[in-house]
């Protein structure tokens, strides 16, 4: 028997909501296993940058936590299917400095704490602040904001991880 082609929409769209039940269950049950809000999670880190990349930023070593925290960051979006651009920008750890040279000596090995309410999810941009007014893109993708739920899955996968 063939649907016609309101019932194979009304088909999709349950189903469609139905993964969607499905993903808050999954993100609930993420948040409820490690216990996760938006207050808990923080981490104590060194802050480790190597000097300036381009014009304004300053890059990070690859050991330092919130260098870390990126890529961890990257390879969940990639599992959970959400698309962004590999370019250097987003593949690259890097904090916006400005390109001031006495801040990167400033906040070179200094200490802070990476705190769950830094992560901001904006329209096209997720970001981590960052001491003295400064600020880590964790990705630029135009309209990821639209995808906040997973998203916001991402993040707390990665505190999940990287903050015990």
């Amino acid at each position: 028997m063939s649907l016609n082609l309101s019932d194979r929409l009304d088909r999709i769209q349950s189903v469609q909501r139905q993964m969607q039940e499905t993903l808050n269950d999954v993100v609930r049950d993420i948040r409820e296993l490690f216990e996760i809000t938006n207050h808990s999670a923080t981490k104590d880190a060194d802050l480790v940058l190597i000097g300036l990349w381009g014009q304004n930023s300053a890059l990070l070593h690859r050991d330092c936590l919130l260098s870390k925290f990126k890529m961890l960051f990257l390879d969940k979006l990639t599992a959970f299917g959400i698309p962004f651009p590999n370019d250097k920008q987003n593949m690259t750890p890097h904090i916006n400095v400005h390109g001031d040279l006495e801040l990167i000596e400033r906040l070179n090995a200094s200490r802070w704490r990476l705190v769950r309410d830094s992560v901001q999810i904006q329209d096209n941009v997720v970001s981590v602040t960052c001491p003295e007014s400064t600020h880590m893109t964790l990705v630029f993708s135009r309209g990821i904001g639209k995808m906040k739920e997973q998203v916001t899955m991402c993040v707390d996968a990665c505190f999940a991880e990287l903050v015990r």
